[in-house]
């Protein structure tokens, strides 16, 4: 009987013969063939490039002069080369796969002449906005996986792979395949001049650093209902942040804070972190800077719940020790 490490062995060599080495003007990046011609990557690895090759599993290396379509919110670009003769990865289920699934990716050597697969787990998956879910993927991570396919179990293309920046740091996530589907039925047929988009200023993040002993006389049921809240509040203001609706998602968060500050006296030093946080967002001059302050906060407090669950679940286990002074 073949092991779980031999199953995944085939798996991957099945798919690595979709994979694509991209040749750009400094750098390379990954990709794969997900429809006739059609290679997926994403957008950032290959914004403002204006010359990029593939290089097949075959050995081959094609031109890649067009661009079937781009979709800057998901990160996510699909390249044209006819000369591909490759047959496409099969998709999986429309359906979003579950947590806890477990699931391959690929990666480049450090020479870049060879492939590698990489056993991962989907250990989450997040709402980042009304129009994008992701995975979160748990797992050993280089750092050039971004545009590697997502391959289940079954040897299915799940999504795309992506690496993002977070508040702690790189995070690796992947973008469901469904946003993809509209990317490789369109016709269209454009030049790789596309890729040079306008590129918006991104806001810097000042999420505040609270130290653990926040937490100091708070139950662990209670953070886990404050943190469920401002999770809540999250994604129900995803949709107007999305669309630059600073008064909707002003008013969202802002409410969510005064309601935990009046009611969770049971979390005293996270509710002194939500008033002050809720005064330093009111002092800012535009709706937009009010917005991004109070989120700031909000996400710092999650942070900080979800790195005590850790250290409770580590205790629970015999690896660690949980912090004294918090209620059980």
């Amino acid at each position: 009987m073949r092991s779980k490490a031999q199953r995944l062995a085939e798996i991957a060599a099945r798919a690595a013969e979709g994979f694509v080495v991209l040749e750009l003007k400094e750098s390379y990046g990954v990709g794969f063939v997900a429809a006739p011609g059609r290679i997926v990557t994403t957008l950032h690895v290959v914004s403002d490039e204006s010359h990029v090759t593939g290089h097949l599993a075959t050995g081959q290396a094609v031109d890649v002069p067009l661009v079937a379509g781009i979709d800057p919110k998901r990160d996510l670009a699909v390249l044209l080369s006819p000369s591909i003769e490759l047959a496409p990865l099969p998709p999986a289920p429309k359906r979003l796969a579950e947590e806890g699934t477990q699931a391959i990716t690929f990666s480049l050597n450090r020479e870049r002449t060879r492939t590698r697969w990489l056993d991962v787990k989907i250990s989450a998956i997040q709402v980042l906005s009304d129009g994008l879910t992701v995975y979160r993927l748990e797992g050993d991570f280089p750092p050039d996986l971004s545009g590697s396919p997502l391959i289940s179990a079954r040897g299915e293309a799940l999504g795309v792979v992506t690496l993002a920046q977070g508040d702690d740091g790189p995070i690796v996530l992947a973008v469901p395949y469904k946003y993809l589907v509209p990317l490789l039925t369109t016709p269209e047929q454009r030049p790789l001049s596309v890729l040079s988009l306008a590129k918006k200023a991104r806001r810097r993040r000042m999420v505040p650093q609270y130290p653990v002993a926040l937490l100091d006389g708070s139950s662990a049921k209670s953070l886990e209902q404050v943190a469920s809240v401002l999770n809540g509040a999250i994604n129900v203001a995803a949709s107007a942040l999305d669309k630059g609706d600073t008064s909707t998602s002003w008013r969202l968060y802002s409410e969510t804070a005064e309601r935990l500050i009046r009611d969770r006296h049971d979390c005293p030093g996270p509710m002194k972190a939500l008033q002050e946080g809720l005064e330093r967002a009111r002092a800012m001059e535009d709706g937009e800077s009010r917005v991004w302050a109070l989120r700031d906060t909000f996400d710092a407090l999650l942070m900080l719940v979800e790195k005590f669950s850790r250290a409770r679940v580590a205790a629970a286990r015999g690896g660690g020790r949980k912090p004294s002074k918090l209620l059980n």
